[in-house]
C-alpha cells in the first residue's frame, strides 16, 4: 500500500483519506481531528454557536489586522460604567 500524505484543504485544515480524518488548526496551539462522517455535526454545532453569539446583545464583532490581512473576532461590549 502506498503512503499518502494528508492533503491540505485550506491553510488551517487538511484531510487524510487513508484514515478518513479531517484536521483543523484552531488558534496557534490546538488541533482538532475528526472522522469525516463527524465533520458536519461539528460544523453545524459551531455554526449554531456563532449564530447565538451574534444574537447576544453584550457581544459585538470587531476587526483587527495582522500581516496585512483583516480578521474578525467576537468581543465583549463593555458596560457604560466602564467608561469615564
Amino acid at each position: 500500500m502506498s503512503q499518502v500524505s494528508p492533503k491540505e484543504l485550506t491553510d488551517i485544515s487538511w484531510i487524510d483519506l487513508e484514515s478518513a480524518t479531517i484536521g483543523v488548526l484552531i488558534g496557534d496551539r490546538i488541533t482538532v481531528t475528526l472522522y469525516i462522517d463527524e465533520f458536519m455535526d461539528f460544523f453545524d454545532s459551531i455554526s449554531d454557536i456563532k449564530s447565538a453569539l451574534e444574537a447576544e446583545s453584550k457581544i459585538s464583532i470587531g476587526t483587527y489586522e495582522k500581516d496585512g490581512n483583516t480578521y474578525k473576532q467576537f468581543m465583549i461590549v463593555p458596560d457604560d460604567d466602564d467608561f469615564n
